[in-house]
C-alpha cells in the first residue's frame, strides 16, 4: 500500500526563497572552486539527496559539507553559514516561480 505524504516540499532556493549557495561557497572555499565546481558541489555532493529525502539531519550535513570540501569549521559553524545564506522569500514579483505563472504575474 502506498502511504500519502503529510507534507511535500520541493527545492525553494533560488526558487521561492532568496538563497545563494554559489558565490558564499566560492568565498568559504577561498576561492578554491571556481563557480561551476561549486554549482556542481550541490548537484552531485551525495549528502545533499540524503537531506533532501529526511535521511540525516541538517547538523550531519554541515559536518559531512565541511569535511568535504576541507573547511576548517564545525558542524556548528557550517551550519551557521548556510542559514546565513538565507535571505528569505522574494517578493512575488521577484520569484523567477512566480514570473511564468500567469495567475499570479496578472
Amino acid at each position: 500500500m502506498i502511504k500519502k505524504p503529510s507534507v511535500l516540499v520541493f527545492d525553494l532556493g533560488g526558487v521561492l526563497v532568496d538563497w545563494n549557495g554559489i558565490d558564499p561557497l566560492i568565498r568559504l572555499s577561498d576561492g578554491r572552486l571556481s563557480r561551476e565546481e561549486a554549482r556542481l558541489f550541490w548537484m552531485n555532493f551525495h549528502w545533499t539527496e540524503q537531506l533532501d529525502l529526511g535521511l540525516c539531519s541538517p547538523l550531519e550535513f554541515s559536518a559531512a559539507m565541511a569535511d568535504e570540501l576541507q573547511l576548517k569549521l564545525s558542524a556548528e559553524e557550517m551550519q551557521a553559514q548556510l542559514r546565513s545564506w538565507n535571505h528569505g522569500a522574494f517578493p512575488p514579483e521577484r520569484a523567477p516561480c512566480w514570473k511564468r505563472c500567469p495567475a499570479v504575474s496578472k
